[in-house]
Parts: structure tokens; sequence; C-alpha cells
């Protein structure tokens, strides 16, 4: 079994195919645009990156390490920089993967990340399905962050960083705290 290592952002869109001219350390990317063949199965790899994937409509399976997770509709999970991954689609209408850096998440997010989001440094973290509520909040959430994303202007990773913890008005760090176990 070859394992593809991305040793950063950059790796993944050269393995993916995209233009990539330099580092980076924030992306957000609609799945459906990455993957437009279905049912797709992506290469096996190591990533040193964070990754969030939200999915509206959608279902497929993924592998960390020797853990299989089924997801569905509805559904957000992370997995954390270190492990072997891989993962297949069955069915990609409206999803998006946000992938950020360790040195994103402590220059725009929080100097201490892990102090102050410990979860982060879990091993394994499991699809959560989420409520109709808590659904419509990331997706509003995603939106702004991807319309931002879109932007070039100076403060764009401090606006990012900013609605990635989110904001008083939506759930003080949505997208983080609502990932960690209940």
């Amino acid at each position: 079994m070859e394992i593809h290592v991305h040793h950063s952002i950059a790796d993944l869109y050269k393995t993916l195919g995209l233009p990539c001219d330099e580092e980076i350390d924030f992306t957000i990317l609609s799945i459906p645009d990455l993957h437009p063949q279905i049912p797709f199965k992506s290469p096996v790899l190591r990533a040193d990156y964070f990754s969030f994937i939200l999915t509206k409509e959608g279902s497929g399976v993924y592998w960390l390490d020797d853990h299989q997770f089924p997801f569905t509709s509805q559904s957000i999970y992370f997995t954390n920089p270190g492990h072997i991954k891989s993962y297949e689609l069955t069915e990609s209408k409206d999803a998006f993967i946000i992938t950020l850096s360790e040195k994103f998440l402590r220059e725009h997010v929080h100097p201490e990340i892990y102090g102050e989001f410990p979860f982060l440094l879990a091993e394994i973290a499991p699809p959560k399905n989420l409520s109709k509520t808590d659904m419509e909040e990331f997706e509003t959430l995603y939106s702004q962050i991807l319309k931002e994303f879109k932007k070039d202007s100076r403060y764009r990773n401090k606006i990012l960083g900013n609605l990635f913890i989110g904001d008083s008005a939506q759930d003080k760090r949505k997208v983080l705290v609502g990932l960690q176990s209940d």
C-alpha cells in the first residue's frame, strides 16, 4: 500500500492536481467540485494538517488508522495531523472541507491552541450528526468562511481565524467546540 505523505496543504493541492504556487496554511474547498465523479476513493495519505469536513448532503466512509467511520448527510468531522487516512464518497452533493495548519491555528486563532482546545489532540474523532439548527449554523459559518477566503485582503487570515472560532452572535467557537464530545 502506497501512502502519500502531505507535509503541507500545498502537498494536498499537488495530489489533487490543483494549482498552488505558494505555501498555504488555510483553505476551504467544495468536495463535489474536487471529486465530481462518484463514487470516489481517495489515495491513502498521512497529513500534517487539520481537516474539518461538513457534509450537508452526501455519504461515504473514512478510514483513520485502523478505524472505519461511515458518515451521512448533516454531519461534521475532523481529523488531526499524523494519522493514516483515506475516504470513499458514495454520494457528494453539498459538502466542504477546511484544511488548516497548526501554524495558522497558533497565529490566527489562539497562540496556545492545544490548551484552549485540548480535544484537538484527541487520537480519534468520529463524525458527529448535527441537528437541523446546528447544521444551519454551520452552513452559515462555512458560507462566511468561504466568502472571506475568496477575498484578497491583507486581513484575510485574521478574519478567517476569527470566523473559525465563531463570534458571540453565532455561538462562540462553534466550529471547534461543536466537535467536542458531548
